[in-house]
């Protein structure tokens, strides 16, 4: 049976750190030991320091992001902000970080502010037979390995298009049957400024780094338009927009293709251009995801002496070159295959999404008493006969 809600705190342990936490400056591509930190990614990167003496396994805490792991391996601890939580007792350590996640979605976001204090006053439901531990520890064990096998097919999928994109749309690798040569080619070829503004109606978009063309009221929270929206530019589904405003690891601005299928409007800061064709629209869409295709790009273009400013205009924008396919028939086929390479990477992390909805439906079923897992449990195993229960019943 389900004992009284107690505190997380006294079920949690909270693991010294001290002479075993590395800063971000100390992150590698490479290392002898990963890093694991508050962040969202499993292991955030890699060093040569030692890894924390704990006992295994044990779950990190973001005390900023809320974010939780539940760690198998030997790490090194990241920068502030990462708890490392151990069993205060002899509690199954997956059923503990399973209490320990439930009570994160549950503590109230205090922005970048310190969230372990909430964490630690957290009423949580909580079974303290070991038996029952086991049995619901078991059933999220293959529900991780199944988000496991997800998240690798997600890696492939987009492992193959960084190939596709540095390899075949440069033309370095080439089509079976396909000889005619590449050309560098001014974008003024295969694009056009349209000039067409807002009709009033129109929503209003941004661009983003890694999403493309964003509605700013539906991920900003509001618009920033100015007062009136007249001399907006009109953006048609598969046009090119070109934002001139540095960010990031764009300091020259950011190349997309808009994706929405209806008209938006987007800043004049914005240049906005048709492709000849869809598939030369795919094709530079593909090309231009790549932020080193974009620098390489755009860099030539820059004005003698301004530095991150709005310095390449429109027209400068379509003096440039890229290497492109003569034969329209290649770039209909390179068209498809990378339609087909982005349309499996969304179908994968459909499977994703779906599967971490499901575990969290189950997972707080689980949690609260309100499933209990027979003996073998096969009916809660991904695939089994009540997994196409959980999506609906997901919070």
């Amino acid at each position: 049976m389900f004992a009284d809600l107690p505190e997380l705190g006294s079920l949690v342990n909270s693991v010294n750190v001290r002479g075993y936490q590395v800063t971000t400056d100390q992150y590698r591509a490479e290392g002898a030991h990963p890093i694991v930190d508050q962040g969202k990614k499993l292991i955030c990167g890699y060093c040569d320091a030692p890894t924390l003496p704990c006992r295994l396994p044990v779950t990190v805490f973001g005390d900023h992001t809320r974010e939780v792991k539940f760690i198998t391996f030997p790490f090194v601890v990241g920068a502030d902000g990462t708890k490392v939580l151990e069993p205060a007792g002899d509690q199954n350590p997956r059923y503990l970080s399973a209490l320990i996640e439930y009570a994160a979605g549950r503590i109230s976001s205090l922005g970048y502010a310190r969230h372990f204090k909430e964490l630690r006053e957290a009423r949580v439901p909580y079974t303290p037979m070991i038996a029952e531990q086991a049995r619901v520890a078991a059933v999220l064990e293959a529900w991780d390995d199944a988000v496991a096998v997800a998240e690798r097919l997600v890696a492939t999928r987009q492992d193959r298009f960084v190939w596709v994109q540095s390899a075949v749309l440069t033309g370095r690798v080439r089509l079976l049957g396909c000889a005619q040569a590449w050309a560098a080619t001014p974008l003024s070829r295969v694009l056009h400024e349209h000039r067409t503004t807002s009709t009033g109606a129109e929503s209003v978009f941004s661009v983003s780094v890694h999403r493309g063309l964003i509605d700013q009221v539906e991920h900003l929270g509001r618009s920033f338009a100015a007062a009136s929206t007249e001399h907006y530019n009109l953006v048609r589904p598969g046009d090119i927009v070109y934002t001139k405003s540095p960010t990031g690891d764009f300091p020259l601005g950011i190349i997309k293709q808009s994706k929405v299928e209806r008209a938006v409007i987007v800043s004049p800061l914005y240049g906005v251009f048709t492709p000849a064709s869809r598939e030369l629209g795919i094709l530079l869409d593909a090309y231009f995801a790549s932020p080193d295709a974009t620098l390489r790009y755009l860099t030539p273009l820059v004005q003698k002496g301004a530095k991150n400013t709005i310095a390449v205009t429109n027209t400068q924008f379509l003096q440039g070159r890229v290497i492109l396919p003569s034969d329209s028939a290649e770039t209909a086929m390179l068209a498809s295959l990378v339609e087909t390479c982005l349309s499996e990477a969304r179908t994968a992390e459909s499977q994703i999404t779906l599967l971490r909805r499901q575990k969290h439906g189950l997972m707080h079923k689980l949690l609260t008493g309100e499933w209990r897992i027979p003996a073998g449990g096969d009916s809660f195993a991904p695939g089994g006969p009540a997994a196409d229960r959980l999506a609906e019943t997901a919070e």
